[in-house]
Order: C-alpha cells, then structure tokens, then sequence
C-alpha cells in the first residue's frame, strides 16, 4: 500500500504533464491502472479520494 503522500506527489506530477510512466518508476508503482486509478478517485472524492483509493471502483460518467 502506498502512503498518501505518495499518491498525491503521483497524482500531482501526472496532471501536471508528467508522462504516466514517469511517477509509475519513480515510485514503484508496478499496476498500469493504479496511478490512473488514484487520479479518478481524487478528481471524484477530492483529497477523500487519497484516504481509501480502492473504496470506489465505478466511477458516474461526467
């Protein structure tokens, strides 16, 4: 399990251009859907997202 501010230090540098693969080795992030998995979760639930990121898995259509 990651710690918080790990997968905000992700999150944050991918929505800022970094390409996906950057974070992912960075961080050893080895699941191809984790980091974009964290992103949805914080852009649905706010920083509640990074709480319990696997809480919701089916996110409403926007």
């Amino acid at each position: 399990m990651f710690s918080k501010e790990i997968q905000m230090v992700a999150v944050t540098e991918y929505l800022f251009g970094v390409p996906q693969s950057v974070p992912r080795r960075k961080y050893q992030i080895t699941g191809s859907a984790t980091l974009y998995n964290w992103v949805e979760s914080i852009k649905f639930l706010g920083l509640e997202g990074v709480k319990n990121p696997n809480q919701y898995r089916n996110f409403p259509n926007q």
